[in-house]
C-alpha cells in the first residue's frame, strides 16, 4: 500500500510539472519580423594583379532588437530563421547607370557578432546583378543564424569579394525573416 501511495504521488508530481510547462507554452508570443540592414559596397577602381577582377570589402552593424522586438527583449526564448535574402537596392558608377555587372565566384557574404562568431556564404558561380535582383542564402545556415541572433547583440553584415568592373557602387539589403518566440511567464 505504501508503494502504491508513493507511485500515485510521483505521478501527480510529474503531471503537475508537465502541466506547468504546458501552461507556460500557452503564454508563448510569436513575433513575425524582419531583421534587416543595408550595406554600401564600392569596388576598387584598379584591377587585381593579373585578373579582370576589382576587389571590395564592406561591412556594417545592425541591431537585432528592432522595433517589433524591443519590448520583448527580456522575454525572448528563441529565434527561428525562415529565410535570408540579399536584394540589390541600387547600382551605379560615379552616379551613372551601369549594366553588365557581375560579382565573381568566390565572393563571400557574412553575418556575425562578437559572441557567437559568424556564418559565411560563398558564391560558387558569378552573380549578375541589377536593381531588384535577389539571392536567397542557404537554409543550412539557419541554425547558426538563430544562435547568432539569440545573443541579442548587434550583428555585422559583410560582403567581401571581386567584381568584373571597377568603380562600381552598389547597395545590398540583407533581410532575415524570423519568427521570435517570447514568453512573459518565467
Amino acid at each position: 500500500m505504501k508503494n502504491a501511495i508513493k507511485i500515485i504521488v510521483l505521478i501527480v508530481l510529474t503531471a503537475s510539472m508537465s502541466s506547468c510547462d504546458w501552461i507556460k507554452g500557452i503564454a508563448d508570443v510569436e513575433i513575425d519580423t524582419n531583421i534587416e540592414g543595408n550595406l554600401d559596397v564600392l569596388t576598387d577602381e584598379t584591377e587585381l594583379k593579373s585578373t579582370d577582377a576589382h576587389g571590395f570589402d564592406a561591412s556594417t552593424t545592425i541591431d537585432v532588437l528592432n522595433d517589433d522586438l524591443d519590448e520583448y527583449s527580456d522575454l525572448i526564448d528563441d529565434f527561428n530563421t525562415r529565410s535570408i535574402i540579399l536584394t540589390v537596392v541600387s547600382i551605379d558608377s560615379l552616379g551613372n547607370a551601369v549594366t553588365g555587372v557581375e560579382l565573381l565566384a568566390g565572393t563571400q557574404f557574412g553575418i556575425s557578432n562578437t559572441m557567437s562568431g559568424g556564418y559565411t556564404w560563398t558564391l560558387n558561380q558569378n552573380w549578375a546583378i541589377d536593381v531588384g535582383f535577389t539571392l536567397s542564402l542557404d537554409a543550412a545556415s539557419y541554425d547558426a543564424i538563430d544562435d547568432i541572433l539569440s545573443d541579442q547583440i548587434p550583428i555585422t553584415i559583410t560582403a567581401l569579394g571581386t567584381c568584373n568592373k571597377g568603380n562600381i557602387h552598389f547597395e545590398l539589403n540583407y533581410d532575415i525573416d524570423v519568427i521570435v518566440v517570447a514568453n512573459p511567464i518565467e
